[in-house]
């Protein structure tokens, strides 16, 4: 399930959340971001989407996330921006 957090292409999630997570009881749920790698300038979140259907099958939440990238296509990239869009995920 794709899910956006700002209105760009770049600022997106999937989420994956297995079918009987709410079957647990009295248990907490764990949750993992994955931020895909590339050095902040190549990359996308389709990357390591496999490892969060890794996880979603061992009974874990897992999200990965998209980014602004660090090259020349954004003139508003920045770390700031990206620390930003990390937490706004979160």
């Amino acid at each position: 399930m794709e899910i956006n957090y700002e209105e760009n292409d770049r600022t997106n999630f999937d989420i994956c959340i297995p079918y009987n997570i709410t079957k647990r009881k009295n248990k907490k749920n764990r949750i993992f971001l994955y931020i895909h790698g590339g050095g902040w300038i190549i990359g996308t979140k389709s990357n390591i989407e496999v490892k969060c259907k890794e996880y979603e099958n061992l009974g874990f939440i897992s999200a990965t996330m998209s980014h602004t990238l660090l090259n020349r296509t954004y003139k508003d990239a920045n770390m700031f921006r990206l620390i930003d869009e990390i937490a706004a995920t979160i």
